[in-house]
């Protein structure tokens, strides 16, 4: 059985409609109590996990992914963290973790919380993955695996699949090995300022997204029979809500096997 794991900032629309309609075992993105660990884009229309959201989910089963995935860690953003890591703190739930340092205080304050390494780590070897699992549970694998290096994916050992996440979000992430947004973002949350990148600002205060072309010039892929098998092994896959269909499609998802060729 794979448990598929949706980003709310992908689910466009009414949320709690598209939980029900789709029904991933997992959600992840920010809630409504604020953390300057979060990271990634954070627009203004992004939905935001409230909690009315989390309450159904609750009852449906559906576990919680926080996305702290900053790049960046300090005390004093621990610290203003420590109520939201609290009040979701309980077994089956999980946090999508890019430094080390963070990983290590929350396996000791909040041992409950499952530790996912972001996909933000990079991890693409062997020698990664082993040393990545001293400090976390689970590891997302970049997407940008299936456009530059597809036979990795499928050399890796079963067994170590079992802790592995691929990541199947068909944005820019596909085509890039840049990694600027995502550091110029996170030193806007670090700072406590907010600044989406719709905001007329956010240029002048992420001087660093100018360099950034493949936002706008991102090569979306679709999942086909060739991508689809690239998941076949992995328990869990992470998408985004425009792919999830063609997924289902693709892929039994309670068996994990890619379907026949019609």
């Amino acid at each position: 059985m794979k448990e598929i794991i949706i980003s709310a900032r992908t689910l466009v629309g009414s949320l709690l409609e598209k939980i029900i309609t789709q029904k991933p075992a997992h959600i992840s993105g920010f809630t409504s109590t604020w953390s300057p660990l979060y990271g990634g884009h954070h627009e203004i229309d992004q939905p935001i996990i409230d909690d009315s959201i989390i309450q159904f989910m609750d009852g449906d089963g559906i576990k919680l992914s926080l996305e702290l995935t900053n790049y960046l860690f300090t005390e004093e953003a621990y610290t203003a963290s420590l109520p939201l890591l609290d009040k979701y703190h309980k077994l089956g739930n999980s946090v999508i973790i890019t430094t080390k340092t963070l990983a290590e205080r929350i396996a000791i304050d909040f041992p409950n919380y499952t530790r996912i390494a972001s996909d933000e780590r990079n991890i693409r070897t062997i020698d990664d993955i082993t040393l990545n699992l001293n400090t976390f549970d689970e590891i997302i694998l970049p997407s940008i695996l299936i456009s530059q290096n597809r036979d990795f994916l499928t050399s890796i050992p079963k067994e170590l699949k079992t802790v592995l996440i691929m990541n199947g979000d068909s944005d820019c992430s596909y085509i890039c090995d840049e990694r600027v947004c995502k550091p110029a973002q996170s030193m806007n949350y670090i700072d406590y300022r907010i600044v989406p990148m719709n905001h007329p600002s956010y240029n002048s205060n992420s001087i660093i997204m100018k360099a950034c072309t493949n936002r706008k010039q991102a090569q979306y892929y679709h999942f086909n029979y060739e991508t689809a098998a690239l998941f076949e092994d992995f328990n869990k896959i992470k998408l985004n809500s425009a792919d999830i269909g063609d997924f289902a499609l693709l892929i039994d998802v309670d068996s994990g096997t890619v379907s026949p060729k019609v």
